[in-house]
């Protein structure tokens, strides 16, 4: 009877939401160094409840939500009803993440199936798993820039009152470097990489900046006539 009964239960077992983790700058997969939760509601009501799932999270930022679909769904819901799921992923290096979709009840109205399994025969309730399946796309956190503007190449002739500027993709601050050639920009627009502007005695160059999200001040060193 035991042994039916562990038949039973894994039977049913369904993976209800799957989806993958992505950086939505570049679309790799995020490491499985991230956490999801999955919160659920019938659209309407104040409140989400928590799904009562643990997520399962596989390599390449692939996750699933495994469960017995009689046991998590709500068993109030009518056909007419749309069940609102809210995904929360928190990840180093991202911001928070937070997106609702929604589902209709019509969609996950379990269906009697017979299952032969080790051959014994179980009736079981199914639903066309998955109910839900999304692509979650987390922003990286802005980082900085900063460094020294030297001339030609020479670090030991810095170069001050250079006036550096983000002006792509989009314009930010202009920032003067010191007496010791330095500058330093708080925050950089989130990009895969920004245009900068450097402008002494009225000549202007541009210089194209790769960001490096694994550090969160870029160094970056201009130098001017070399």
């Amino acid at each position: 009877m035991s042994h039916m009964r562990n038949l039973e239960v894994g039977s049913v077992q369904q993976a209800l939401v799957v989806g993958q983790v992505v950086n939505g700058l570049t679309g790799d997969a995020i490491s499985s160094l991230f956490s999801i939760d999955l919160d659920m509601r019938i659209a309407g009501e104040t409140e989400f409840m928590p799904f009562p799932v643990e997520a399962k999270i596989i390599s390449a930022g692939f996750f699933s939500f495994p469960a017995t679909a009689e046991r998590v769904l709500p068993q109030l819901i009518t056909p007419a009803d749309t069940l609102e799921f809210r995904f929360t992923v928190i990840a180093p290096g991202f911001t928070s993440f937070e997106e609702i979709a929604a589902v209709s009840a019509a969609s996950i109205t379990p269906v009697e199936t017979t299952l032969d399994i080790a051959g014994h025969s179980l009736d079981v309730s199914l639903v066309s798993a998955p109910i839900l399946q999304r692509t979650l796309m987390l922003t990286p956190q802005a980082v900085g820039l900063r460094g020294m503007v030297i001339d030609d190449n020479d670090p030991d002739s810095p170069l001050a009152g250079v006036s550096v500027q983000v002006v792509a993709p989009e314009a930010g601050e202009v920032v003067l470097s010191d007496v010791q050639g330095r500058y330093r920009i708080d925050s950089l627009p989130v990009a895969e990489s920004v245009t900068l502007q450097v402008e002494v005695d009225d000549d202007l160059t541009d210089i194209t900046h790769v960001i490096d999200y694994s550090n969160p001040f870029n160094t970056r060193i201009i130098s001017l006539n070399g």
